[in-house]
């Protein structure tokens, strides 16, 4: 009988409190097959075969093309952070659904509204400070966005690291007050 994923953590938990230190094994494990890999997509959004998940700790996840080699990434993202000085969790607990910050962003919001009809040609959209033009797209690079913005806003931003939005907004905005 295998227990759900939700008993599992908390069976860890419970054991947690009778250890000082946790190990990598201490913590409660779910192998997800995501299926096969269409290859038509763009090498960017290609995708590991299989997951291991931490359970209720997703930022330490592992990503192979095998069980074992998605095991072998999640023991890699352990030790990273266990070394990291950040926050260990508990077996079994995790601080959950982690959202990035949205603080510089809101300093545009007539400009982001703006952007995101005018460019992204949406109704809306939540965009968040570490929101790219990748994560509107399939295609293999950025150009459609990049001749829009041109086009509306007269600014080139095809320098921009990662294509970053907010990035994108502080050069149309400045840009704006130069002129």
């Amino acid at each position: 009988m295998k227990l759900s994923r939700q008993t599992r953590a908390h069976l860890a938990r419970i054991v947690s409190f009778f250890k000082r230190r946790w190990e990598f094994e201490d913590y409660p494990i779910d192998y997800v097959d995501q299926g096969e890999v269409d290859p038509n997509l763009p090498t960017r959004l290609q995708r590991h075969r299989w997951r291991a998940d931490l359970i209720n700790w997703y930022a330490v996840s592992g990503l192979g093309n095998s069980k074992e080699a998605a095991l072998a990434d999640a023991k890699q993202k352990f030790a990273s952070w266990s070394t990291s000085g950040e926050k260990m969790w508990r077996p079994g607990t995790g601080p959950g659904i982690i959202f990035p910050e949205n603080q510089t962003i809101e300093k545009y919001t007539e400009l982001r509204d703006d952007f995101i009809h005018r460019i992204l040609e949406l109704e809306w959209a939540w965009l968040t400070d570490k929101s790219s033009l990748w994560d509107f797209h399939q295609e293999v690079d950025n150009n459609i966005y990049y001749s829009k913005i041109i086009e509306v806003y007269g600014v080139d931003v095809t320098d921009i690291p990662n294509a970053n939005i907010v990035s994108i907004l502080e050069r149309i905005s400045s840009a704006s007050i130069d002129s």
